[in-house]
């Protein structure tokens, strides 16, 4: 499988792939509706039904099919690309905006910063973490490319190239995920539930899980626009030498900008609708802030953090990956000695 050339450097690469990070949980939910509705799926290609198999089998068990805890875990270094690339962006959209030599300066001092900060974290360490998010997600994008999957659905196979992290904003692959995202949600209800009766308690489980999270058309395409013009952006700041303030980073910042401002969930009824928060993609709810207030982790840990909201885009340590509203303490908040807790309101 051909690996993203519109990024090189693994902070990016772990950027675009959380952000569309709720394929793979698609990609699960099939797994089980293969069980349930084999007539279906009756030209299953050999790399899919292997694919299948093990996103029901060894999801979890294996360092190349992580399961949803896992990927989080992965993902949590990109807590530090939260905290810094505000400014970055925030400068880039003054800069197009109304550009001055005085804006490009702030626009290169904000990247000066958001290197200064990241640069430590580029290593063995993040190679690891980065090749462990690869796999699942590269195996998850094929099997949307198998007719025979998306077929069940009656839909078509999404673009072969360039998609969904290169540029390639396709609707009719954005229109395939929204059927199946749709269809899933309709088979859940039909494929019933395994009931098993003891002495002690009965229980009982879903055939086919319940998938919560909504990825409407119109919601992908914006995903796609994020991840793409986010590790754009990330890897092109990262990378730079001595043009760190050249056209194609600050384009590709404001890009990035733009693209989350489409994004921003209605964040009180993202901390008080259980329902509603279930359907958001991982980098919504990146974007959701603690009503509550800021937090401000103490200086000895070596952070300053701040919500920061830049044209409509807001960016906050209390909507980080490991902020659970379901807690009144994260082990975010413990770890860093926060002065609130993450608590619903």
């Amino acid at each position: 499988m051909a690996k993203s050339q519109t990024s090189n450097h693994q902070l990016a690469e772990l950027y675009g792939r959380w952000a569309l990070n709720s394929l793979v949980e698609v990609a699960y939910v099939l797994s089980h509706d293969v069980a349930v509705r084999p007539q279906n799926y009756q030209q299953l290609t050999a790399e899919s039904a292997n694919t299948l198999a093990g996103l029901r089998f060894k999801l979890g068990a294996d360092p190349e099919w992580p399961d949803a805890f896992q990927r989080t875990l992965n993902f949590k270094v990109l807590f530090q690309v939260s905290l810094a690339s505000p400014p970055v962006r925030e400068a880039a959209l003054l800069h197009v905006e109304n550009p001055s030599d005085e804006m490009r300066n702030a626009f290169r001092v904000a990247v000066t910063n958001f290197r200064a900060q990241l640069a430590p974290l580029e290593g063995q360490g993040l190679s690891l973490v980065a090749n462990q998010t690869r796999p699942i997600f590269e195996r998850t994008v094929a099997l949307f490319r198998d007719p025979a999957i998306t077929g069940a659905f009656g839909m078509p196979a999404v673009p072969g190239e360039n998609w969904p992290l290169d540029g390639n904003f396709s609707g009719r692959g954005a229109n395939t995920i929204a059927e199946i995202v749709q269809g899933l949600g309709a088979v859940a209800c039909l494929g019933g539930v395994f009931r098993r009766l003891s002495r002690a308690k009965s229980s009982a489980r879903p055939l086919v899980p319940r998938l919560a999270v909504s990825l409407p058309q119109s919601k992908f395409l914006k995903l796609q626009r994020a991840a793409y013009y986010g590790s754009i952006a990330i890897s092109g700041l990262m990378a730079s030498k001595g043009d760190i303030d050249s056209t194609e980073n600050i384009e590709a910042a404001y890009q990035w900008a733009k693209a989350l401002q489409c994004l921003v969930p209605d964040v009180a009824r993202a901390w008080k609708d259980f329902e509603y928060r279930a359907t958001l993609t991982d980098l919504e709810w990146g974007m959701a802030p603690n009503p509550a207030g800021e937090i401000t982790p103490v200086s000895a840990v070596g952070l300053a953090a701040s919500t920061y909201t830049v044209h409509g885009e807001i960016c906050c340590c209390s909507g980080d990956l490991d902020c659970d509203p379901t807690t009144q303490l994260t082990d975010f908040c413990s770890e860093y000695q926060c002065t609130h807790a993450c608590t619903i309101v």
